[in-house]
């Protein structure tokens, strides 16, 4: 009971009926331990993309955006599949407060809805640490879960067993139909310099650069991530958001060869047959008589002793 006595809001009657409507600029100042709030933002930057476990152990689409209003910004975290677009105005009504290290962000719940509304003027600048450096992958930490098909956390697996049981679900299913689902803790070098980065990867930023088999090992993992050359890194608040091969620029030989492999065929001249097709009649004739085949000299000795009788 002393610990409930030392909570402010145990025994009073403070909490609003309904979310409180407020500006960006007013988050800092207000107690988070059961607040929910209403917002008139517009969607700045799609920061992140991925899944992620909630606490009911189901595997949710997981989005993180910065949005901001007249009047500051902040990231919001949107759960489940949402249609939402960069660049547009909504209200999002019943989204929770959220702190981590003095930083407040939001994040929407099950009564959380979106709806679009006309722009509602010009907002504040923002600074997102977004950079896009080329590194080479030196370290890799993987952790991999399985989920079953109706999204739930798989927890106690073991590979080598036929069935694994979903406590969700209350059902068993096959080890074959349980989806692995993985993320990365990785070290980065620079292509040039020598301060190493950290940042981590989800499943979908890591598939989009490495093929993997269904029945790949942890260990296959880590080593066809080492053994990737050179990658273009798209980093943001150390969460790697797009990965791909970096390409070398294209000489002046290869952008020549470029332009000839993109050429549709019917564009390029080809030199006609002369076996086949002809221009003139003196070449008709030529290669009329150049196909003649030749006579042999006894032939032509039989031709000229008949002429010579004849004439006799």
């Amino acid at each position: 009971m002393s610990c409930v006595r030392d909570i402010s809001h145990a025994f009073k009657n403070t909490l609003p009926d309904e979310p409180q409507d407020i500006k960006l600029s007013e988050l800092p100042k207000l107690d988070i331990n059961h607040l929910r709030i209403n917002i008139n933002v517009k969607i700045i930057l799609e920061e992140y993309k991925g899944h992620n476990v909630v606490w009911d152990g189901r595997y949710l689409p997981k989005t993180v955006y910065t949005v901001a209003d007249t009047t500051g910004y902040v990231s919001l975290t949107v759960w489940g599949e949402e249609s939402v677009t960069v660049g547009e105005w909504y209200k999002i009504t019943n989204v929770s407060v959220k702190q981590f290290k003095e930083k407040k962000s939001l994040s929407t719940t099950k009564q959380t809805q979106i709806l679009s509304i006309p722009s509602q003027g010009t907002t504040v600048d923002v600074e997102v640490p977004i950079k896009s450096v080329k590194c080479y992958i030196i370290g890799v930490n993987i952790n991999s879960l399985f989920i079953c098909h109706r999204k739930h956390q798989l927890k106690n697996i073991i590979l080598s067993r036929p069935s694994v049981y979903c406590y969700s679900c209350k059902t068993h299913y096959k080890i074959t139909a349980a989806i692995m689902k993985i993320s990365g803790h990785l070290e980065l070098k620079p292509e040039t310099g020598d301060i190493i980065i950290k940042a981590n990867a989800e499943d979908e930023v890591i598939r989009s650069a490495l093929a993997m088999n269904a029945n790949a090992s942890q260990n296959d993992i880590i080593q066809g991530l080492l053994s990737l050359p050179l990658m273009q890194m798209t980093i943001c608040n150390n969460v790697i958001v797009k990965m791909e091969e970096s390409k070398c620029p294209l000489t002046e030989s290869d952008q020549v060869m470029a332009s000839l492999a993109v050429t549709d065929p019917a564009d390029v001249y080809s030199p006609p047959d002369l076996r086949l097709f002809f221009s003139s009649q003196r070449q008709k004739r030529n290669l009329s008589i150049d196909s003649k085949p030749k006579r042999s000299k006894d032939h032509q000795s039989l031709v000229a002793i008949r002429a010579v009788h004849r004439i006799l």
